[in-house]
């Protein structure tokens, strides 16, 4: 069975209100306290003498406790408060429910403003730029000939035994 739900406001800055979907029973355990949006983007009050993530609230994770325990939204809505929405998983399970970014171009090729394409490789911290060419398929093939010569030695055994 659904248990009823409400939209409390959650001030955002200067920006106005954010409606934050909470069950019922836990609008009415907030008990007057406000809610706001924290810079990064999550519901939250006070909870004395801590600001409190409200999803975490609401699953009675106690502050304190860091990243060791995760509150997850299954439907990846962060507004969405509701019981029937949240889950503690591991941090690892928390980072399969995240939405990936589709990427248009390959690993390496970057469109520029000017409409060009610029290719690079990083290798041990170090940032390789190859230039900018007029398409990405061959600033595509810069990358993959500039990653053939700087991985070239990386499994070579003669190299790791000197």
């Amino acid at each position: 069975m659904a248990r009823a739900h409400i939209e409390v406001p959650a001030k955002n800055g200067d920006h106005g209100y954010v409606p934050v979907l909470l069950d019922l029973d836990d609008a009415e355990r907030l008990d007057g306290r406000k809610l706001s949006i924290g810079s990064h983007g999550y519901a939250q009050m006070w909870e004395a003498p801590h600001v409190m993530l409200v999803h975490r609230w609401v699953m009675g994770v106690t502050p304190g406790t860091r990243y060791r325990v995760i509150v997850d939204h299954i439907n990846r809505q962060i507004h969405d408060c509701r019981r029937s929405n949240l889950r503690l998983v591991t941090p690892s399970a928390s980072n399969l429910n995240r939405d990936i970014t589709r990427r248009e171009l390959p690993i390496g090729v970057y469109k520029l403003p000017s409409g060009r394409y610029s290719a690079a490789l990083k290798r041990q911290r170090v940032i390789h730029r190859l230039g900018t060419y007029d398409t990405p398929e061959q600033a595509a093939e810069a990358v993959e000939a500039a990653r053939a010569e700087l991985d070239r030695d990386a499994f070579n055994t003669n190299t790791l035994a000197a």
